[in-house]
């Protein structure tokens, strides 16, 4: 009986939990939150680049509306959304590029092969430092 009431008498972080571990889970939870909200730095200016037959032209997300790059099949037209800018057409076959959707952070790149186009931003910190094959 007197076992049982010294178990009892404990609170719930003496029965389950040491001081240790409730430290440790705080400390974990507030680095996913502030990784939540502080991802990506390079998110505030970040310049489009595109690449094409006619050579490389850089210009700012801000005058990003409409521009047409010409390919060696055709017209490939890239826009700004709401969400960043992607490739809304593209006389090529398959369609990937389009149906890729927009890209909104430094080092990401929308390719479209057959035309020989690639759309890319660039910013203070790219989202990738090195990729492998």
């Amino acid at each position: 009986m007197s076992l049982y009431r010294e178990i009892s008498g404990r609170s719930l972080v003496g029965r389950f939990f040491t001081w240790g571990d409730i430290a440790s889970v705080v400390l974990i939870l507030s680095v996913a939150a502030f990784g939540m909200f502080f991802r990506n730095p390079s998110v505030e200016a970040p310049i489009v680049k595109v690449f094409s037959i006619n050579g490389e032209e850089g210009f700012a997300l801000a005058h990003a509306n409409r521009r047409i790059f010409d390919g060696p099949l055709g017209e490939t037209i890239v826009e700004k959304d709401s969400e960043g800018v992607r490739i809304s057409k593209s006389p090529c076959a398959k369609q990937i590029c389009v149906g890729q959707g927009s890209i909104k952070f430094a080092g990401e790149l929308i390719a479209c092969v057959p035309n020989r186009v690639v759309v890319t931003l660039a910013g203070k910190q790219e989202l990738y430092d090195a990729l492998s094959r």
